[in-house]
Order: structure tokens, then sequence, then C-alpha cells
């Protein structure tokens, strides 16, 4: 019997002793955090966000700076005078 020696939440595959990485993270023992642009199960996917944003490494959610909106932070948000909406 061996010791399963896996990192931030991820299992051992039983039959193999490979582990298993929760999505965000990726390497031998799930030790690696997602680089930038990249997000999912062993960071494979890549991200869609514009204007700068970074994503969730979990699920490739855009996270909008300041100013921005839309799915990917495509959309520059428009500030109206307090007498107009």
């Amino acid at each position: 019997m061996q010791l399963c020696d896996c990192h931030n939440g991820a299992g051992c595959n039983p039959s193999n002793g490979i582990c298993e990485c929760l999505v965000g993270w990726s390497g031998q023992r799930c030790d690696t955090p997602c680089p930038e642009g990249y997000f999912g199960t062993n960071c494979t996917e890549q991200c869609s966000c514009e204007n700068g944003t970074q994503c969730d490494p979990a699920d490739g959610e855009c996270i909008c700076q300041p100013g921005f909106r839309g799915k990917s932070c495509e959309l520059r948000k428009i500030y109206c005078d307090d007498k107009y909406f």
C-alpha cells in the first residue's frame, strides 16, 4: 500500500495511484495552479476574456475590470449623469 501524495483536494486513482486534479489545478501532484489565460480540468481550456481581464481558473468566468461588462468583458460600462438613465 502506498501513500496518496496529491494536493489541493485531489484524489488518487485507486488502480494506478495517479492524481486526479480538481478543476483549476494541474501537475503530477495537482500542485500547479492554472497559468493565466487557462482554466478547467488540467488547465486545458483557454479563456475568452478581453480588455486585460483574467478568468476564474476553475470555470473560466471572466472577472471584469472596473469599467467593463459582458460575458467576456468586451463592453464598456456607460455611466450616466444623475438626471438620466
